[in-house]
This record gives C-alpha cells, structure tokens and sequence, in this order.
C-alpha cells in the first residue's frame, strides 16, 4: 500500500506544478501585442495605510522594457554556461520574454523619467508605461541624460499620470529628510511603498551620499513636495552647482536626442576599431616544463592593443616579467580566415607600475592611431563610451556602449592611499573608455602592486595571492608619461632573454662551503656562527668579481645580507641547510663535469633579490665581524650558460671557456679554446679518445679562440672533405694531439711534452 500511496502523492504534486506553471504563462505578455495589464488594484506597502499615500504618488508607473531579439548574441548551450550570472540572466530573460522592470515619473506631459538602465543600443525594444489602474501605455526612448544617469521615455499624455509639480526653489540639505515614493509590480498587483530616510553624507554646501531609496523613487521633502528623482546609487550637489537628483537640476538639463545619440555610438564604434590590432604574445618553453604547464601557465598571450602613434601599439595586459624573459616572438594578427596574415612586431618593454606591454609594429595597412584627449577625468556621473574588444565567431568585434563616471574615491586601505576610479559596470581590464566624439579617453588596466609590500610582506607570491593588484582607469593624461618617456617606466627584469642567458643569475664572485659544529668548533667562532648553523666559509674569490671589489678574501666567513632599506628584522640568514641535493652539469644521469653548478642557495637569493639591487653584506674576519655594501650584478656566462656546439659528424659538444673553468684548471685570462663537454659512444670523437675536460686550442694547425672560431673552422674542414682532423688538446697537466677521422678509422695519438 505504501508504493501506491506513495506515487499518487507524487503524481498530484507534478499535476498541481503544471497548473501552476501554465497559469504563470499565461501572465507573461507578448511584446509584439499591446497586452492590457494586470487588474486594477491600489496596494501600498502593508506598513502605510492607504489614507497616508501622498498625492505626488499618483505620477509614478511602472516602466517595462522588453530586450530585442538580437541574432548577433545567439550562443550555444556551452558558451551561455560560461557567460557569467549578468549575462546568463539576460539570455533567459529573452527566452522567457519577460521584461525588465523600472521605477518612472512623469516629469512633464507625455515624458517619463527613468534611471539609466545601461543597456546597448540594440537592446531596446518595446517599452510599456504601467499605471496603478492597470492601464499601459507605449513608450520610446527620446532622450538621454549627459550630466544624470536617466532616460526620458515619450508617449501619449493622455495615457499617462499628469506630471509631477516639482517645488522649484526646494534644495535639499545635509540633515534634511526625505520620503522616497514608487511603485511597483508584485506578481499580479501594482504595490506602493515609502521610506523615509536622512540625507547624511558630504560637508556643508556639498551633498554625496549613498542612495537609500531604489533607483527612480520620487523625493519629497518633510512637508511633502516633490524636489527631486533619486535616480542613481549616490546622491550628490555641488554647492551651488549642479546634482543628480534635485529636480531643478534635472528638468533643465538639455538632453541628448535618441537618434543622434545611436548615431554617434555607430560613429565612436567605427573610429576606435580602426585604432585596435589583435596580437599574440608567443613564448619560449621552459627546459623542464612538463605536459601540464605546457598547456597552463606556459600558454601564449592573445588580446587587442591600441595603436598610439609613432608606430607604436598599448597592450593593457602583463604576462609577468617570468613569461616575458621567455619571450619569443611578437605578431600582429589581420584579417579572418583564410586571409590572416601575422605581422612581425617588435617588444619595447613592460611597466613597473602598471600592467601594459609597449609593442612596435611600424605602419601596418588599415591600422591608424588613435584621436587621444589628455583633458583628465570627466565631471562626475558624466557620459562615457565603453569599448570593449572582443573575438566572436571567428572574427574581431568591438562592442560599444555608454556608461557613468562617478568619480575618484580615496579610501585607506592596509595603511595605504589607493585612489580607484569607479564605473558602472564594474572595471575590467582591456575595456577603453572614449569620449561622445570617439577619442579615446582612458585605458582600463591593473596598478601594479609597490616593492614594499603592507605590513613587510616582500614576496611576490604572498602579495599577489593576499594582496592582489586593483584594476582602474587610467586617463591619457596619466598614460602619456608611460608611452612618451617609456624606457624610465620600464621594469627592467622583464626583458627578454635567450635559452643560456636565463640560466645566469646574480652573483657574488665566490665559492663556499656551509660551516659545521666541528669547523666551527675549531675557528673557536660557535657563538657568532651558532655552532656553525649559521654563515659560509669563502674558499675562492674570482677576479673582478662583486665579492673582489668588496674585498672578501678566502677565509671569511659571510653571516647574513640585507637590502638596503629595509629594517634588521628582515636579513637573510645564510643557514646550513637540511638536506643536499646532487646536481651535475650534465642532468640526472651523465658524467660530471668536475664544476662546481653555479646554481646554489646563495645565487638563488640574489637572484631573488635582483639585479642592481643594494645589499648590505656582513661577514668575519679572525672573528671580527664587519660590514659593508655592494651592488649586485647579473654574472658572466657559466659552464651550463657558455655557448655551446655540437657536432653530430664527429659525436663532439663544446662549450666556451667560463671564468670557473680557468679557475680550476688554473688558466691566464688570455688563454683561448674551447672545452669538452659531451662526447657520444661509437662516434669518431670517442674513436679518437677524445675525453670531456678536454681543452682544444687548435685544429688542424688553426687556433680556437671560441666556439664560434671552432664551429667555422670544423665546418671549413668537414665541407673540404679533408681525411682527418688534428685536434691539439689539453689534458690537466698534459697536452694531446688527436686526430680524428670522419670515417671512423683509429690512429695513434702522439703525446706532447708538457708545456
């Protein structure tokens, strides 16, 4: 019995809901038909009586806009999944045609007054006015507010409400309350509601308060007369200026007409795509990068820079100067499918301060720079364009549509002063913001984060997770600086780098071992070292080196290094460490070079800290201790750095000789050849004994000066077909001719008086 009880009750809810889904469908109006409203019915809010409802009440209604179809925003199942909640609630509410809805007062016959709803031009479609008898009235745009974030809305007088009668000479003041009043629709009635709030906020003569009232409320003063519209999130006046929302201020604004104003969107919309190129960032692979970051952090970077004269082109995103050193190439992308060609461009730098790569292309076909205006920010709610590029089935678009300026805000925030210009909607960046004659007026992009960061945070990656960068606009006339004096703006860590250079880091010029308790113990120096967990014993000082000019010598012993500017607190601490890990110049497996690697603790600190940087150095000397400072510089070219060849005829890899190669093998700094390093199994090279270490200087009777020399003249020999080739070899203490011969065959090697 339970089963069947069961699915009747469930089979009478399903019923019950599909009731109730056809009756909801049938309340939903078409647009295409002029559907009478719902009944007539005068419901206030349940905490006002209706004898209390003031008579200003009577001239608002109920505005519906219903969105028109547009084929150019059709999207598939997958695309609308990722479009976001704002985007997402559109799409449905074109498929469910319901229409968005909105407070409106009748300001004058035949005129309603609306908040801006910021929507595109092609979004507007049929517009209804909604008495509160249950009557509607048609409506069309006539008019836009420059100066207040409102919509004027036409239609016949004699449908709508008689127009408000506004107290001319009313101004509300800090202190004063006032009374919102609207209207709206609550499933099948029309509902009034009140509230009453206090205008606090600003100084004297100025009013900036945060709106308590929805968007469009009807403002009536203590004595009840209507003195303005609270058509926007903040209500403000400037002393005697003008403000957005008393209604003296509005009523006299001259407003745009409807279809000049779609005109000069189409206009802005041509002008500013004609200044914008969609390029691509393509970078080097990392050496170790495995299947995952191939396809995540290492990807390419795509989007639409702006062209500013000269040649020059803005792109308002920062890769990070990490990607930016494996920087390959440089294009720009024209035309859609099978006429795309990529145009070679150049990189100029990235900024310090802000996000944005500074890109050359020279003259490119179609491309023309920008009309900039450099007057600073617009006054405050003042109409803007919003161009924001976008790539859409397959080709190049810029969707254009208007928007307010609210203005500077300065706020404290974790003991700092960030100044963030707000507009609706919320700032992205890559979005321009243009001026009503198409100029370009500001770029919206991200301040980057300071060197310092709040409370002594230093790492990047903790400031970048806790603290990330705030995205603003940025005005022409802040941005000049940085496109017309660019090279002082430029971070100098994102330049890009090749293969060998990346694998150079900052250094000090010397060679070291970690102490230990029993080293420690013997130099008597278990105090200052904390038996020998703290500091490096130098070995060896390279000439010409950081730590030479310094004055370090072998012996010392290197404690702690600070940067300059910083408090005691936030040394770095040379420890021993934990544990060791092997490394070889050739990899995991291979044999090893017998050099030291260059990449240690200590060099991957002052690679940390950056190149140029001050750091200021403490060391012992026979126990003394001392201090001093010193800049660090990028180091020379190392054994793992040092330009190499390989030669397949001959299974021989050379590499250049390195400042530690001299050093071990104790060779003058005018010494010349090229070193050894790899030598593959059943080649000619390993036929003739050739040996990794091995020192050659001359072939063939000509002398090696680098890899270069070596490269050209193998290649001269290999090209004339010559039987053998006569390497002259050093061997550690020991000097080798070796002959080698493509072909394979085996010689006797003479062996040569050591020199």
């Amino acid at each position: 019995m339970r089963p069947a009880t069961n699915f009747r009750v469930c089979l009478g809810v399903w019923f019950c809901l599909i009731l109730a889904a056809a009756a909801t469908a049938q309340d939903v109006p078409d647009p295409a038909q002029d559907v009478p409203g719902p009944a007539a019915q005068d419901v206030p809010d349940p905490a006002v009586p209706a004898t209390d409802l003031p008579a200003p009440a009577a001239s608002c209604v109920v505005v519906e806009i219903y969105l028109a179809p547009r084929d150019d925003l059709k999207r598939s199942p997958s695309e609308i999944s990722r479009l976001g909640h704002d985007q997402f609630e559109r799409e449905r509410i074109r498929e469910v045609r319901t229409p968005l809805q909105y407070l409106g007062v009748v300001v004058r016959p035949g005129e309603v007054l609306i908040a801006d709803p910021k929507l595109e031009f092609e979004d507007w479609g049929k517009c209804f006015a909604l008495k509160r008898d249950g009557s509607r009235t048609p409506l069309t745009p006539s008019g836009l507010l420059p100066g207040a974030a409102g919509i004027l809305l036409t239609g016949d007088a004699a449908g709508l409400p008689a127009p408000v009668d506004f107290a001319a000479d009313a101004v509300p003041k800090i202190g004063d309350t006032l009374r919102g009043v609207w209207i709206w629709r609550r499933l099948d009635r029309i509902v009034v509601s009140l509230r009453d709030a206090v205008l606090e906020g600003g100084s004297d003569g100025e009013i900036f308060a945060r709106s308590p009232f929805p968007y469009g409320a009807l403002l009536l003063d203590a004595e009840g007369r209507p003195v303005g519209v609270g058509i926007d999130g903040w209500l403000y006046r400037e002393g005697e200026g003008t403000g957005n929302f008393v209604a003296r201020d509005l009523l006299t604004a001259p407003a745009i007409p409807w279809d000049e104003w779609g005109k000069s969107l189409a206009k802005a919309r041509e002008k500013i795509a004609t200044s914008l190129v969609r390029v691509k960032l393509e970078y080097r692979l990392p050496a170790k990068a495995d299947g995952y970051s191939r396809n995540t952090e290492h990807s390419d970077t795509t989007g639409y820079a702006v062209a500013i004269g000269g040649g020059r082109a803005f792109l308002p995103v920062d890769p990070g100067f990490e990607k930016l050193r494996r920087l390959k190439r440089v294009v720009a992308i024209r035309g859609e499918g099978a006429d795309v060609t990529e145009i070679e461009g150049k990189y100029l730098g990235s900024y310090r301060d802000l996000e944005g790569v500074l890109l050359e292309f020279g003259e490119i076909e179609g491309l023309t720079p920008a009309e900039i205006g450099v007057e600073g920010p617009v006054e405050r709610n003042g109409l803007v364009l919003r161009a924001e590029p976008e790539r859409k089935f397959g080709r190049d678009e810029v969707r254009v549509r208007h928007s307010r300026y609210e203005g500077d805000l300065i706020r404290q925030e974790r003991g700092e002063e960030l100044r963030s210009s707000v507009i609706d909607p919320v700032t992205k960046p890559g979005r321009m913001i243009l001026d009503l004659e198409g100029r370009l007026r500001a770029v919206v992009t991200r301040e980057k984060f300071p060197e310092a960061g709040a409370g002594g945070v230093h790492d990047a990656s903790v400031r970048r997770r806790f603290y990330p960068p705030r995205a603003r606009i940025f005005w022409c006339g802040e941005l000049l600086p940085y496109w017309t004096e660019a090279v002082a703006k430029f971070d100098e860590r994102a330049q890009p780098r090749s293969r060998l250079e990346a694998k150079r880091g900052v250094w000090l010029g010397i060679e070291f071992q970690y102490l230990n308790e029993g080293l420690a113990r013997e130099m008597k120096l278990q105090g200052p070292t904390r038996d020998g967990e703290l500091g490096i014993l130098v070995s060896h000082v390279y000439v010409n080196s950081p730590a030479a000019r310094l004055g370090l010598r072998e012996g010392d012993i290197v404690l702690h290094v600070l940067e300059e500017g910083k408090g005691e607190t936030e040394r770095k601490e040379l420890l021993r460490p934990t544990s060791y890990r092997w490394r070889s110049a050739y990899g995991s497996w291979g044999r090893s070079s017998g050099f030291p690697s260059r990449k240690n603790e200590l060099v991957s600190l002052l690679t940390g800290l950056g190149e140029g940087k001050k750091v200021v150095l403490t060391w012992l000397r026979d126990g003394v201790e001392q201090v001093a400072e010193v800049t660090l510089e990028r180091s020379p070219a190392d054994f793992s750095s040092a330009p190499k060849w390989e030669c397949e005829e001959l299974g021989l890899t050379v590499r250049d000789l390195t400042y530690e190669v001299r050093a071990y093998y104790r060779l003058p700094a005018a010494f010349e050849g090229v070193i050894v390093v790899n030598v593959e199994s059943g080649t000619p090279g390993e036929v003739a004994e050739v040996y990794p270490s091995d020192i050659l200087t001359l072939v063939n009777g000509e002398a090696v000066k680098d890899v270069v020399t070596f490269r050209a003249t193998v290649t001269k020999l290999l090209g004339a077909k010559v039987p053998s080739l006569t390497f002259f070899a050093k061997r550690l203490t020991g000097t080798r001719f070796l002959e080698v011969r493509p072909n394979g065959e085996r010689e006797e090697n003479g062996e040569a008086e050591n020199e």
